[in-house]
């Protein structure tokens, strides 16, 4: 991983970079932040993945496609 990439580690910018949503959903996890860390895995490219941040949005009433 190169020095600027490490920077942005758990950020969105990270997240549209690398196509890896887990840094930036753990962040928002561990700080409680559930319903944007549900809102992370939605931007997965991985259909399985996008399908846990909508369970986890729908655990929360929260109707998304």
């Amino acid at each position: 991983m190169n020095k600027d990439l490490s920077k942005i580690i758990g950020s969105l910018w990270y997240t549209l970079i690398t196509t890896d949503p887990w840094p930036e959903f753990r962040l928002y996890a561990e700080a409680g932040l559930h319903f944007l860390a549900a809102h992370v895995l939605l931007d997965s490219i991985n259909e399985n993945v996008k399908q846990l941040g909508r369970r986890i949005l729908t655990s929360f009433g929260v109707d998304k496609a």
